[in-house]
């Protein structure tokens, strides 16, 4: 067992040292010639860990003195904790805890070890007179020495950091354990922390690979640092370890997301809180699900009604808790669809929507920032009678949804006294002496909680005392009152020149972090306020260098090859102006993104870019949520930080906002796996927020223009180079996620440049048009998506040639556009010279020749010959076999390949279906884990699995999956998208093999109907509606009705009569019955005994587009 007194001792000792090297630290920063932000990263790192430390002391000391109380008096104390200090009747006689303290105690050893190693290395540094040299001479001396010692300053900087990571993590989970026992923890932060774990071990795990890789030489200093770095780590990982056991399986809750953690410093409101409780949570035993519950938490900005909030949904009661981001319409759209994500749905708004209204556990929607007097908040309750929502909201409109209890709280201002102790906590206790003061300053801010926050994040973080902050704040609230003298909004000036105070202090310092804190705040006024992740700035620096490796791979022949077929002069107008004119300024970035592309060790800049946010979180300008790794705005904080800059600053910002999201995109071929995709989808929000912002701003200048000076002053912005990769990746996130509106404006204008700047034969051109016409497709506009396809195929025949593989890849896209509108035999002409093509550029094994070889194959199963079937499946097969060798078993195209391989053995009418159904739901299995539930592709493999089951004689499980499919699709999709028509015909022809007529009947007459009205697919002739009306004219016979199927076989023969160059075989065979049919119905008419009954089912394996099987 630890002996508690060696916690108490190494505490104390390593404060001690951390004070001396405070003061060394200063006395080397207050040097002029030696300044730099790596020395005040190390002060700050000495601070940081200092109140870690300090905080470890207190604690301990407070369980140990809790432990003491609960004694009888007559026992002796201090025998009992020196028999077992820490045998207690709280959360102390948890193993787990135990576990952690001895944990901390081994770590505090090692941390002094290397506080002290630090203290020697600055005692080096400042020299035999310590501090207080400070001649010129000296000063450079000190320099000197201390560039002499940088690698050993870098490295103790590392382990000050791990030891504070490794000391932070400990104390937290012992905290949560104690918070656990007492009832008054929350469940999301054991989550959140745990999340934090993983990423913590993965880094962990890292470090120390890579020292056991090094080989200084033995006994060198770089050994010794070496060894302390590992021992370092090794602490952390043990730590990591323990933390892990300390927090198993103690979450009561499947599902927790909220808008934001909930504040260390969060006060007062506890008779709302248990009064909000009695509405909400039932007593045990007595259920509260006759109807919906619903309450709305109304106020001012700044008041606290997202923390508290978020404060509530901390109560063990829920099941699952989930939020919403009511801001806009997109924003509501996007987080519903986080929800479904959680819940492996498709992500969409519907999906998540639809999966809620069916939870039978308790949940708990938040809908934050109901504020928009446009947006109907009652659509966006899942329907029924279950479940809890809590809207906050600015807007007293939505009072009127609250159905529990009174229905809403007022918020306006803090109490006195709940006001006062937020500001000692968020101040610090340490820096309060003067309540008087406290209680002045609260009121000055009108006692609204964030102005309050801001006050104390001010105090703590030394930019003024308890006793000048509000000689500190009145000069910004003389500013914020002269400059908005017309606005009403008295109180949420207060916040706004609490928040100004503590910017204009950062602005005036003079240090690269400040400094690039002040630009990192001025991009993120223009993102999405909430979830702007760090990730998303490591990208925007470390892409730069995926980018230039991709051009200088695909530097060469294509641009050659167009350069020799233009003329000089052409060729040198069009390089001068795209290289020149067009590229205009660099692209504007915050200074710290700039560098890290320009060159350096981008660790290193990552570093920097933490540093520079650290300086916001720490003045609450920004908040900061550990378990996403992600930072956020309060929404008046926000909508300040964007109006106090000029319409100039607004422009120049709002650009450089859009840049730094262009940059963290990559184009394909990058940036095309999952990974990248779930990425980009966290953009989106912040993508509207810019085009929003642009918007208005666009109008503000339009309106500014009115004169020529004004004109002068605010030119017209050019669509750059720049911009015009900016639009591309934009697009590229839009279309991903089926926003194919803006994927198609923004495309549009890049297409309109690229043709301007470098010619429709141009690679860059190609591309934006091949992207551009598959957005249409996804639109529906499939003509104008074809004729994009058609040109960019001439465009690359007259360019290269037609043998060329630029030209067989464009070929083979046209060729698909043919096949998806049903135009077969084009489609057939042109994939055959397609994979002729690429056998003899390629060979047999090239990816692209095993995609044409799938493509044609699934044209050829549209002929319905039996040759040309025999054909389609034999390129299935060697499309699958050489996918799976090149490509690998679980590769999308991979997978196309095998579904297209089963659905042509049913159509082939093959021995072995099992294999059919065997290959179908792997496709099925893979989609589901990959893709999701709900995704298109999903669906679409379900529809053909029931397609095969059916063919199986499996009627049950096909209904069941087709049924379970078509839910999907009819909330997620339109409702005439060709793949629920085509799906609905699948489930007529299973209802028909189950000889239920009357309710196949209803549907493909409904579905046969719907698609004659799909004009951009062919309409009343597209292939899909011909056979559903031969399932059609099946299902009339069936019945009887031969008049009426007669009629169906003739409308569908005439259609592929149209529709083919030559017979049809599904005609052929139509004609064949149509005759039967007309036999059997002129014999009834005369009274004539008919021996081919022609109304009853056939014998043996059901054939799916078959009048008779």
């Amino acid at each position: 067992m630890a002996d508690p007194f060696s916690i108490v001792a190494s505490t104390i000792s390593i404060v001690d040292v951390l004070v001396r090297l405070g003061r060394y630290l200063k006395a080397i920063h207050s040097d002029a010639a030696v300044i730099d932000d790596n020395i005040r990263d190390l002060q700050n790192e000495v601070e940081s860990l200092q109140g870690v430390v300090t905080s470890v002391r207190a604690t301990f000391e407070s369980e140990t003195d809790d432990s003491f109380s609960s004694q009888s008096e007559s026992e002796d104390p201090m025998s009992s904790i020196l028999t077992d200090p820490f045998q207690s009747p709280n959360a102390m006689h948890d193993d787990s805890v135990v576990g952690l303290w001895r944990q901390i105690n081994k770590s505090l050893n090692h941390c002094l070890a290397g506080v002290s190693t630090l203290e020697s290395v600055v005692q080096t540094i400042c020299g035999e007179k310590n501090h207080k040299e400070s001649s010129k001479l000296d000063n450079l001396r000190k320099a000197r020495r201390k560039r002499s010692k940088a690698d050993s300053i870098r490295q103790c900087r590392d382990h000050l950091t791990t030891y504070q990571k490794n000391l932070q993590i400990l104390l937290t989970i012992i905290n949560l354990k104690y918070g656990q026992a007492s009832h008054e923890a929350s469940t999301e932060s054991f989550r959140q922390l745990s999340k934090e774990l993983q990423d913590v071990n993965r880094s962990v795990n890292s470090g120390i690979d890579t020292l056991h890789d090094a080989t200084p030489v033995p006994g060198s200093y770089e050994a010794q640092l070496d060894s302390a770095t590992l021992s370092a780590y090794t602490d952390l990982k043990a730590s990591v370890d323990s933390a892990a056991t300390a927090i198993a399986a103690v979450s009561s809750n499947e599902y927790f997301d909220t808008p934001q953690p909930v504040s260390s410093i969060f006060t007062g409101r506890k008779q709302l809180l248990e009064r909000i409780r009695k509405f909400f949570i039932a007593p045990p035993g007595i259920s509260r699900e006759s109807h919906q519950r619903r309450f709305v938490i109304y106020g001012i900005g700044g008041a606290g009604k997202t923390q508290f909030s978020c404060k509530f949904a901390e109560e063990k009661s829920f099941w699952g808790v989930f939020w919403i981001d009511a801001s806009t319409t997109e924003t509501i759209k996007h987080t519903l669809s986080n929800i479904a994500r959680l819940a492996e749905r498709d992500p969409n708004e519907n999906a998540a929507l639809y999966w809620l209204s069916n939870i039978k556990q308790p949940w708990l929607l938040l809908i934050d920032n109901a504020d928009d007097h446009s947006i109907p908040l009652e659509k966006y309750f899942p329907k029924g009678n279950r479940g809890h929502i809590l809207v906050t909201t600015r807007n007293p409109a939505h009072k009127v949804h609250g159905n529990v209890g009174p229905g809403f709280f007022d918020f306006e201002k803090l109490e006195v006294n709940d006001a006062n102790e937020l500001l000692v906590r968020a101040a610090h206790p340490v820096h309060l002496r003067n309540f008087n003061v406290v209680q002045k300053i609260t009121k000055a801010l009108d006692f609204l909680a964030l102005a309050i926050t801001q006050a104390g994040a001010a105090i703590n973080q030394g930019l003024c005392t308890l006793e000048t902050y509000l000689p500190f704040y009145e000069k910004s609230w003389r500013s914020i009152s002269q400059s908005r003298r017309n606005s009403d909004e008295s109180p949420i000036n207060r916040v706004y020149a609490s928040w100004e105070a503590n910017y204009t202090y950062l602005e005036a310092s003079l240090t690269n972090h400040r400094a690039d804190a002040i630009e990192l705040l001025k991009v993120f006024a223009f993102l999405h306020r909430e979830d702007i992740r760090f990730e998303t700035f490591r990208r925007a620096l470390n892409n730069s260098i995926l980018e230039r490796q991709q051009q200088d791979n695909s530097h060469g022949g294509d641009a050659e090859t167009v350069s020799r077929k233009m003329t000089n002069w052409i060729r040198m107008l069009r390089n001068f102006y795209y290289l020149g004119f067009s590229a205009g300024s660099p692209a504007p970035l915050p200074r710290i993104i700039r560098k890290g592309q320009e060159g350096g060790t981008h660790n290193d800049y990552e570093t920097e870019l933490r540093y520079a946010l650290r300086e916001l979180v720490q003045t609450s300008l920004i908040s900061y949520n550990e378990s996403r790794d992600s930072y956020s705005m309060h929404p008046l904080q926000h909508r300040y930080a964007r109006e106090r800059l000029s319409v100039a600053e607004r422009g120049l910002w709002a650009e450089t906002a859009a840049m730094v999201l262009s940059a963290s995109i990559l184009l394909p071929p990058l940036g095309t796996d999952i990974v990248h995709q779930d990425f980009n989808r966290h953009l989106l929000p912040h993508l509207n927020h810019i085009i929003r912002c642009r918007a208005d701003l666009e109008k503000t200048i339009i309106e500014n223009q009115s004169s020529l000076w004004r004109r002068w002053i605010f030119p017209a912005s050019s669509f750059t180079r720049h911009r015009a990769i900016m639009y591309a990746k934009f697009s590229v996130v839009y279309a991903q996620h089926g926003h194919w509106d803006e994927a198609a404006e923004l495309q549009s204008a890049v297409k309109d440049y690229t043709y301007a700047m470098l010619g429709p034969e141009h690679s860059r051109s190609r591309a934006i048009t091949v992207a551009l016409s598959n957005t249409l497709w996804g639109l529906g506009r499939s003509e104008e998506a074809a004729n994009m396809q058609e040109d960019v195929w001439h465009i690359c025949i007259k360019t290269f040639g037609p043998q060329h593989l630029e030209t067989l890849k464009a070929e083979d896209t046209f060729a698909t556009s043919l096949w998806q509108r049903g135009r077969y035999t084009q489609a057939k002409s042109l994939q055959e010279e397609v994979l002729e093509g690429f056998l003899d550029r390629l060979g047999p094994d090239h990816e692209y020749t095993l995609k044409a070889k799938d493509n044609l194959g699934r044209t050829m199963d549209k002929f319905w010959k039996q040759d040309d079937l025999e054909t389609a499946y034999r390129l299935h097969k060697q499309a699958v076999s050489g996918m799976e060798e090149v490509l690998g078993h679980d590769h999308h195209d991979t997978l196309w390949a095998k579904e297209n391989l089963a659905r042509v053995m049913v159509d082939l009418n093959v021995d072995d279906l099992e294999q059919a159904e065997i290959l179908i739901k792997e496709v099925l299995d893979k989609r589901r884990a990959t893709l999701g539930k709900e995704h298109p592709f999903t669906l679409l493999a379900m529809a053909n699995t029931a397609f095969v089951q059916n063919a199986c004689g499996r009627v049950k499980e096909a209904e069941e999956l087709i049924r379970a499919g078509l839910n999907v699709a009819n909330r997620n999709l339109a409702k005439d998208h060709v793949g629920i028509l085509n799906g609905r015909n699948i489930l007529g022809a299973i209802l028909l093999q189950q000889k239920r007529y009357q309710e196949a009947e209803e549907i493909l007459v409904d579905t046969t109907e719907r698609q004659k009205h799909m004009k951009s697919h062919r309409g009343d002739y597209h292939p899909d509606r011909l056979v559903g009306l031969v399932e059609l004219a099946k299902c009339y016979r069936l019945q009887g009705k031969i008049e009426l199927s007669i009629q169906t076989c003739d409308e569908a023969i005439d259609g592929f009569d149209r529709i083919s160059v030559e017979k049809h075989p599904l005609a052929q065979d139509l004609e064949e019955g149509r005759m039967r049919l007309v036999q059997y119905h002129d014999a009834i008419l005369q009274g004539q005994t008919v021996d081919d009954d022609v109304t009853q089912p056939c014998s043996g394996r059901y054939r799916h587009w078959y009048l008779f099987w």
